[in-house]
């Protein structure tokens, strides 16, 4: 009595989607009779994703915008002391840390899963096991702070007319703060085909 054991163990590895390539199948044939065969396939395929992001951010805006002060005192005629606009705008806008991972764990194509016996003698026995498995293993860590300090000094005005022997005009201009803040950190987009 022969008896032949064969035992073909895979195993695929895959970090942030990178596949190694798979194996064929089984083929045994040709073997003489009575004989024993055990065939066992084995694929393992492991996905292990590992994410750890961390940011800091942290952010000191001072603006300071000044029209005015002018002076038209102690004119003959008229006199008028006119400011401009003062206008601050602040605008922050900040994305870190942001991922988007597609794993592909689908199945291999039926041939490398196969086990093929052909021409086995007589009274021969033939036992074919075929193991396929598939994990993901998915750890995310992700920590952010943010600190934003925006500080805007606007002046407008000041302006002086006077002891004009004629009409005093002091005009003070418009005054404008604009602050646009967006921060979004740690956005993570995880997609698995198994």
């Amino acid at each position: 009595m022969t008896k032949k054991i064969l035992t073909a163990t895979l195993g695929i590895g895959m970090v942030l989607a990178a596949v190694v390539p798979a194996f064929a199948g089984i083929n045994i044939s040709n073997t003489g009779p009575n004989s024993i065969l055990d065939a066992r396939l084995n694929r393992v395929k492991n996905h292990i994703f590992t994410l750890t992001n961390t940011y800091t951010l942290d952010q000191t805006v001072l603006s300071t915008q000044t029209s005015g002060g002018n002076i038209a005192n102690n004119n003959t005629g008229n006199g008028t002391a006119v400011a401009g606009n003062a206008t601050a705008n602040n605008t922050s806008q900040v994305e870190a840390n942001s991922v988007n991972v597609d794993a592909n764990l689908t199945a291999d194509s039926a041939s490398d899963n196969n086990v093929t016996v052909n021409v086995t003698g007589p009274s021969s026995t033939a036992n074919a096991i075929v193991d396929t498995t598939r994990n993901s293993t998915v750890t995310v860590s992700n920590s952010g702070t943010v600190n934003n300090t925006f500080t805007s000094l606007v002046t407008t005005g000041g302006n002086s007319a006077s002891n004009n022997t004629g009409n005093g005009n002091a005009i003070g201009g418009d005054s404008n703060v604009k602050s646009f803040i967006m921060t979004r950190l740690n956005s993570v987009i995880y997609k698995i085909s198994m």
